[in-house]
């Protein structure tokens, strides 16, 4: 169980790599591949949790998010009789989706207190987030030399911003992007600094060339 949960988590690392190119529609709904893969791995982390380790730690990030989500949540069924049916089911979507997000982090949190000392997971975690951003970064640039403008595409015509000469990858967004690469790039330089300190001059170098690709791309 333990072994599919992290496969799991692996295929949700990767998932933002598809971006808006991969929308699956599911009872009049267009899903991401991210939106199918946790709701899955939540019921598998539950499991695993009631078979194999029944000790839950939230630490003060799982308290701050279900505090949030409660807060959330209520704030929802105030408001249940102010809009009508078709405006709550739209709200309660958007409120399960960010709920769904944002109960990943107790989730991480737990499995990373839960491993010790061995480290697999968060060396799955670290990694997947790495690749990832290489590999948005290196569709961007595809995107830059063979579509630097949407306007000429027409996608203006089904709702997105007509950008010129932006690196946007499979997002369709600068702004999105932008965001991410910014969390990432934290992530890889620290990663950099980190071999620096312990002298590994090999993964030094790797880091280094990764954080300057990423910080291309941010450019």
């Amino acid at each position: 169980m333990t072994k599919l949960l992290y496969i799991l988590f692996g295929l949700l690392i990767f998932a933002p790599v598809t971006g808006e190119l991969w929308r699956l529609p599911v009872a009049g709904f267009e899903f991401l591949p991210s939106d199918l893969l946790i709701p899955p791995l939540f019921v598998v982390w539950v499991i695993d949790k009631i078979k194999n380790d029944r000790k839950l730690r939230l630490g003060k990030i799982g308290t701050m998010i279900i505090l949030f989500l409660f807060i959330l949540t209520t704030t929802y069924f105030i408001n249940l009789f102010r809009f009508d049916i078709k405006e709550m089911i739209i709200a309660f979507s958007y409120l399960g989706r960010f709920g769904m997000y944002l109960i990943l982090a107790p989730m991480v949190f737990d499995l990373l207190e839960r491993e010790g000392k061995k480290h697999k997971f968060r060396d799955i975690l670290l990694g997947g987030m790495v690749i990832s951003m290489l590999l948005i970064c290196l569709f961007g640039f595809l995107q830059l030399r063979l579509f630097p403008s949407f306007l000429e595409l027409g996608l203006y015509l089904k709702g997105w911003d007509p950008h010129i000469g932006r690196l946007l990858s499979t997002w369709f967004d600068p702004n999105y992007i932008g965001g991410y690469l910014a969390f990432t790039l934290g992530l890889t330089i620290s990663m950099g600094i980190y071999f620096r300190h312990k002298q590994n001059k090999k993964w030094f170098l790797i880091f280094g060339i990764i954080s300057f690709i990423g910080l291309m791309a941010l450019y």
